[in-house]
């Protein structure tokens, strides 16, 4: 892989370098090599960016700028203004005789036609483009572990909360089966004593019935 410019001291400028997944190597063809150099001033090679004065010239019509798929130190700005991004190796035959100096296009795959003329093919893929791969793939991966943690924290959460569900549902079964026992012993005692009233009620009458008829008896006798 890519080592890194004079020691720790000065990081190549491809650490700093943020490229939307696929288009690795269309950059590691644009800057080749660059991407060893750093961005501090003190290191023996190093981007120093745009020069005042100096104003890039339009990319040959066809061709995408870049820096639309990247994200990258103001220091490679102007590098980066001369890069075209066409959509396959015909469009790159077609427009590399528009070419102004210090411009160059590249495909999404890696080929690239330069200005003065140098073309190159699709090839092995350079050790930048598998750094940047690399790393771009690493990030998915620590999205997508950050993405199934959040996930598996959800699903820690949302069973604990159906066992509490469940627990208290539990609870009110259990509490209403108990209401409805008691209700049901409370129905059954009533109906009880209703029936026990009833009888001692009926009771009562038939006693009140056998004294009124023998009070008949005894006036019909003091009568006679």
């Amino acid at each position: 892989l890519l080592g890194v410019s004079d020691g720790a001291a000065y990081p190549p400028v491809v650490d700093a370098v943020k490229v939307a997944p696929g288009y690795e190597a269309a950059l590691a063809a644009a800057l080749a090599d660059g991407l060893e150099a750093a961005i501090d001033p003190a290191a023996p090679a190093h981007w120093q960016g745009s020069i005042a004065g100096r104003t890039a010239r339009a990319l040959p019509a066809g061709a995408e700028p870049l820096t639309a798929v990247i994200q990258a130190p103001v220091e490679l700005g102007w590098a980066l203004a001369h890069v075209g991004l066409v959509p396959d190796a015909a469009a790159g035959d077609r427009l590399a005789a528009s070419l102004a100096p210090g411009q160059i296009l590249v495909t999404k795959e890696g080929a690239s036609w330069r200005w003065d003329g140098l073309v190159r093919r699709l090839e092995a893929a350079a050790p930048a483009a598998v750094r940047l791969e690399q790393r771009n793939r690493l990030e998915q991966l620590e999205h997508e572990f950050a993405d199934a943690d959040q996930a598996r924290t959800s699903a820690v959460a949302a069973l604990v909360s159906a066992e509490q569900a469940l627990a208290t549902a539990s609870a009110d079964e259990k509490q209403t089966r108990s209401d409805v026992m008691a209700a049901t012993a409370a129905t059954e005692r009533a109906r009880g004593e209703h029936l026990q009233r009833r009888r001692d009620a009926e009771a009562r009458a038939a006693t009140r019935q056998t004294l009124a008829g023998s009070l008949a008896v005894a006036e019909a006798d003091l009568a006679a």
